[in-house]
């Protein structure tokens, strides 16, 4: 008899642990499914974000239609500077995504146009140049170095950027 209630036992234990670990993995397969969907609208809502931002905007029309050389000396303390600082730190922040391997490459793809116009566009790196400079001589960060880094990376921006002195960018429009 006593065996009979331990082989009871041992199949009712056994029973429970197949029930669990079935609703273990129904739980995990749930929680999987709502982290996927959660992704994909954090990505659709920051596509959507750059896609309607207006500084976003009013800086794409002067990279796409080239309306003239935007970057010089009026461009300091200006308003469109504060706009193509939003529009840059936008950017910035889908590099760092990438970097820190938040954004699939298939996700990346997704802005990759705008951040190859943005890396190319001369007015930019003149920027870069000009602001890295700046930076390096207070001591302070440079706030679009993973958007230069990726520059150089693809081969938009040369390497010669980090030589104060060079003359590819330029007249030198900061304090550096």
């Amino acid at each position: 008899m006593e065996t009979t209630l331990t082989l009871i036992s041992t199949i009712a234990t056994a029973i429970s642990t197949v029930v669990a670990a079935v609703a273990l993995l129904l739980a995990l397969r749930k929680y999987h499914e709502r982290v996927k969907a959660e992704h994909a609208d954090r990505m659709f809502d920051l596509l959507m974000r750059i896609r309607k931002d207006s500084d976003t905007v009013e800086f794409f029309r002067k990279i796409d239609f080239s309306e003239g050389d935007w970057y010089g000396d009026s461009f300091t303390n200006s308003e469109f500077e504060k706009t193509v600082d939003n529009a840059l730190l936008q950017f910035e922040h889908i590099m760092y995504l990438k970097e820190q391997e938040l954004l699939t490459e298939d996700e990346f793809s997704n802005y990759q146009y705008e951040i190859d116009k943005i890396v190319d566009n001369k007015d930019v790196q003149k920027y870069f140049f000009n602001l890295y400079h700046y930076c390096d001589r207070v001591k302070l960060p440079f706030k679009f170095e993973k958007l230069m880094k990726y520059g150089i990376e693809k081969h938009y921006i040369d390497k010669d950027i980090y030589n104060k002195e060079s003359k590819n960018y330029g007249e030198k429009q900061l304090n550096f």
